[in-house]
């Protein structure tokens, strides 16, 4: 009887250590700029997200991060004019291991950007 609870244990552990070994991570960059009006803004979805169908995804994604402090808004805007306004694009990658990726800028004068 003890061997079995040994055996047990032993596998658990080992499926354990197995799991934290080989689970794949996730990295994140954090970038410092801090708007102007805070948490609230805009957000305005190239054509893109609607054809590979991610409108609807978005949607919820905001409605939650606005739900989540009295100081955070997040509304739909019919133009990507304006500097306080998110942009969002959808696209395919040959890159298998690519899920998502941020590109982040700030809009200058004159129209330019800076990476």
């Amino acid at each position: 009887m003890k061997s079995k609870i040994k055996a047990i244990l032993s596998l658990s552990l080992l499926g354990t250590l197995a799991g934290t070994i080989f689970i794949g991570n996730a990295d994140a960059d954090l970038y410092g700029y801090k708007r102007k009006n805070g948490g609230i803004f805009s957000a305005w979805y190239d054509s893109s997200v609607a054809s590979y169908g991610y409108t609807g995804t978005y949607d919820t994604a905001h409605s939650n991060w606005g739900g989540i402090s009295s100081n955070v808004s997040i509304s739909k805007a019919s133009s990507p004019n304006g500097n306080n306004i998110d942009e969002y694009y959808a696209g395919t990658t040959s890159d298998p291991l690519l899920l998502g990726l941020n590109v982040a800028y700030n809009v200058f004068l004159a129209g330019k950007y800076s990476c």
